[in-house]
């Protein structure tokens, strides 16, 4: 499992986010410090609130975990620690 912090800043980034995630065959959660939601699902990340970072924890194969957080960077969805 691979944790990754991401910040969504607009309605753009909220869609590539999604969109990455739901062509994956990874297990993609999203914590916002209390709840969980599934990454892959528009109505539980917005459940979370946003405009603060989140923690992204990514499961599966190395190669495709791999490939999600390069898309994120790509997209500019990390968060700065």
């Amino acid at each position: 499992m691979t944790t990754i912090p991401v910040i969504l800043r607009d309605k753009n980034q909220i869609e590539q986010f999604l969109k990455i995630n739901s062509n994956s065959d990874c297990q993609i959660d999203v914590n916002n410090g209390r709840t969980y939601a599934d990454g892959k699902s528009m109505i539980g990340i917005l459940s979370l609130g946003l405009f603060r970072p989140l923690q992204v924890s990514l499961i599966g194969e190395d190669e495709k975990v791999n490939k999600i957080f390069d898309a994120y960077k790509q997209h500019d969805l990390i968060a700065e620690s």
